[in-house]
């Protein structure tokens, strides 16, 4: 269970800003008017962290992830709407929008349509990042000293979740991503962040033949 909530607020946070700056370049213009200073600045913040991993195309990050007194490593590699993640015996690849889950203790392979897997941002990974800032609002704030931008549900009552991302601003990337809820707090700190020049790993059936195959589409 550990494993699986590590797994999922993973790619929740990990990936959240690549896609919500996506929607807050197309929001902005004439919304500007009328929203509030610390808004603007939190959604321009995003924007800049946005271009600089667009700038890399393809990309690796390695962060590590520290929730309830446990904690894990891994890395991603994200390359437009596909990525691959690595965390703890734990290798998710989505291609395509299908999403292949292989587990090594387990020894099996679990795949399923991301686009099936619910309304929320916690089930469904992609749902929450292509409308974020719909149903969330950007305000710039500070960590520790450092600029950051907190997501918090425009309407309080629909979600308890909110979600901190914190900026390296020399590097203009995001250093450090906490992801909310009634469960509790997940910790993201992104360790690197640098270009891919390979190819993305793909998930390849032959690479686990004794696996057991469970296909939920």
């Amino acid at each position: 269970m550990f494993m699986k909530k590590i797994l999922r607020c993973a790619l929740i946070c990990a990936c959240a800003v690549i896609c919500v700056v996506g929607n807050s370049s197309a929001q902005q213009s004439g919304e500007e008017v009328s929203k509030q200073p610390s808004e603007i600045a939190g959604e321009r913040l995003l924007q800049a962290m946005e271009s600089e991993l667009l700038a890399l195309g393809c990309y690796e990050v390695k962060f590590g992830i520290e929730t309830d007194g446990y904690s894990a490593a891994g890395r991603y590699v994200v390359a437009g709407k596909d990525f691959y993640l690595s965390a703890e015996g734990v290798e998710v690849y989505v291609t395509g929008g299908v999403k292949y889950e292989v587990n090594a203790a387990k020894r099996e392979i679990t795949i399923d349509g991301i686009e099936s897997l619910g309304s929320d941002i916690v089930s469904n990974p992609t749902r929450g990042f292509t409308t974020l800032l719909k149903d969330y609002r950007a305000e710039e704030t500070l960590v520790d000293g450092c600029r950051a931008v907190r997501l918090v549900p425009r309407e309080a009552a629909l979600s308890s979740e909110s979600i901190v991302v914190v900026a390296d601003t020399a590097a203009r990337m995001p250093s450090k991503i906490v992801y909310a809820s009634s469960e509790g707090a997940i910790t993201v700190r992104l360790k690197s962040v640098g270009a891919w020049r390979d190819p993305l790993p793909r998930f390849e059936r032959e690479k686990y033949p004794d696996y057991e195959l469970i296909d939920f589409r």
